[in-house]
């Protein structure tokens, strides 16, 4: 994943794991909220992390940036 997300112009799931290697790697991102967020979906981490879009967001090429405080409430800390 780590190789492709090196050449992704952004990176789009419902749940994922790559999400967070996307977020490492600096990747803009959507988090598709269409199809509801919560534990069955396994996307609840995302909850106020700025990540969360729609199909309307895809469809307009709107991808995003975690907010910082969420990022370091969930361990991404900048490399020293």
């Amino acid at each position: 994943m780590h190789e492709h997300l090196a050449h992704a112009a952004g990176f789009v799931t419902v749940s994922s794991t790559a999400a967070l290697e996307a977020i490492a790697q600096k990747v803009p991102l959507l988090v598709l909220s269409d199809f509801g967020v919560g534990a069955e979906m396994i996307n609840l981490v995302f909850e106020d992390s700025g990540l969360l879009g729609t199909l309307d967001d895809l469809s307009a090429g709107r991808f995003l940036d975690p907010d910082d405080a969420w990022c370091k409430v969930n361990y991404f800390h900048p490399r020293w």
